[in-house]
């Protein structure tokens, strides 16, 4: 009973930290960008079949970017309206894995996963602005329930949902491609079944949606991202190897990126105090770090141990936990490959589709805990993480730059406010001039990649 109350103590709270960040949410370049899709959408019923600009050059492939920004802003037309939608998938999201996680973990392991994913900074960072990476938390999830709901037989619909939960959320971020090697080791291994009908339905709904984009590179083949090979040269795989395990592990614990946490809140309590606490921030963060980040490692470590035989095919007869054990496995490791491969730096962004998969160690092994001996002991440590989450999350919630106005952005592109070199009537009617009015009309500035700048006469312009 106990930790049923702590459990809907900590939903309360996400959702309370839900709404707060939400309401705070900013918009800076790449928002600008899926921003003027959705406007097109919804003022000249034109609907980009590309999506944002990539790093290899052209666009990312299909139109999905400017329905998930554009059918919102026809029911509330403001530029917080698709990250209620992102918000309200997170919600389901979190609905799927609880029932799983409980059913597996029991009601211990039930409340730590709340408190891991939940109520998480990771999560509450990627569901509550709007950024094409922070759609991923949904479709992992997806993925997931589809991969377990075919443990043992292969069903119509999660095999379309499966396919789907890959191929969709790829128009919208590159990431989601990291679900395809992990989908066909676990079902090489055995963790899953799969039908072909389900699956070729799949297919045909992806591939219908990307029809549009196919006709337009067609005429425009400078849309298609050029980049490099499949694999980078000198030591930059395993520096990317590295950084993919250290992101593993820090999305398991309090060890937040520097985008996330580059606190400033000088406007919320003035100049001289503002200037006095920025030299505290950075040693906060590395407490944060040092307390939390070993956890992970040791957590992650206990899964391995006593696992002989983890490379075997997946017995069918095997306990729900000893499957969850090996999908959490096999995924880190493809993950680590996936990671050794990339033609770019990792970054934190590109793995947090799997932010469930992530805490799943520390889940496993603290429920472990929570029953034995020193359940005491392991139910003050879980209180005091939880505690520290909510330091952190209100700290970010008022100081991390997508929820402020200005401030210092720590030279981190993303959430760099830029000054633009033109105006539109979308900075007005979204509401995007009255939360934090972007400098205008400055030659030299920034603009986004479709909107037709002030002096154009074209509805849509490409740059």
């Amino acid at each position: 009973m106990r930790n049923d109350r702590f459990f809907w103590l900590v939903v309360v709270l996400g959702a309370f930290f839900s709404v707060l960040m939400l309401v705070r949410s900013q918009v800076a370049g790449d928002q600008l960008n899926m921003l003027a899709r959705g406007w097109f959408l919804i003022t000249d019923g034109v609907w980009i079949p590309f999506g944002l600009p990539t790093s290899a050059g052209g666009k990312a492939p299909g139109g999905l970017t400017a329905l998930v920004t554009g059918l919102p802003l026809l029911v509330w037309r403001h530029h917080r309206a698709p990250t209620l939608l992102i918000l309200g998938l997170q919600i389901v999201a979190f609905w799927v894995l609880d029932r799983l996680v409980s059913r597996v973990t029991g009601r211990s392991g039930r409340l730590l996963f709340a408190i891991l994913y939940w109520l998480s900074p990771w999560r509450l960072y990627h569901s509550t602005f709007l950024w094409n990476p922070n759609t991923m938390l949904f479709f992992g999830a997806l993925h997931f329930w589809s991969v377990y709901r075919q443990r043992h037989q292969a069903r119509l619909w999660p095999s379309f949902l499966l396919v789907v939960a890959i191929g969709l959320p790829a128009q919208l971020h590159a990431s989601a491609i990291l679900l395809a090697p992990i989908s066909v080791v676990l079902w090489w291994r055995g963790y899953f079944k799969i039908q072909l009908k389900g699956a070729a339905l799949g297919v045909a709904v992806v591939a219908a949606s990307l029809t549009p984009w196919l006709l337009a590179i067609l005429q425009d083949p400078s849309l298609l991202p050029t980049g490099e090979g499949l694999l980078a040269s000198g030591l930059r795989p395993w520096s990317h190897l590295i950084r993919g395990l250290g992101y593993w592990l820090r999305l398991d614990s309090l060890a937040v990126s520097d985008s996330m946490y580059c606190l400033d809140f000088t406007a919320l309590v003035g100049p001289k105090a503002g200037q006095a606490m920025a030299p505290i921030l950075p040693s906060i963060w590395w407490i944060l770090g040092l307390l939390t980040v070993p956890v992970a490692v040791w957590a992650n470590l206990r899964l391995w141990r006593h696992s002989k035989g983890w490379w075997w095919a997946s017995n069918p007869r095997a306990s729900d936990r000893t499957w969850l054990k090996g999908v959490v496995r096999w995924s880190f490791l493809v993950t680590l490959l996936a990671c050794f491969l990339s033609p770019t730096t990792t970054m934190s962004w590109q793995i947090v589709v799997l932010l469930h998969l992530a805490v799943m160690p520390s889940v496993l092994a603290g429920a472990a805990l929570l029953k034995g001996p020193r359940r005491h002991l392991a139910l003050r440590g879980t209180a005091l993480y939880a505690g520290l989450t909510c330091a952190l999350l209100l700290a970010m919630s008022f100081g991390s730059p997508m929820y402020r106005c200005g401030g210092y952005r720590c030279e981190a592109m993303n959430v760099t406010h830029p000054i633009l070199r033109s105006h539109h009537p979308m900075l007005e009617e979204l509401g995007i001039q009255a939360t934090c009015p972007f400098q205008v009309d400055q030659p030299g500035g920034w603009w986004p990649d479709v909107l037709p700048e002030a002096d154009s006469g074209s509805s849509l312009v490409r740059e």
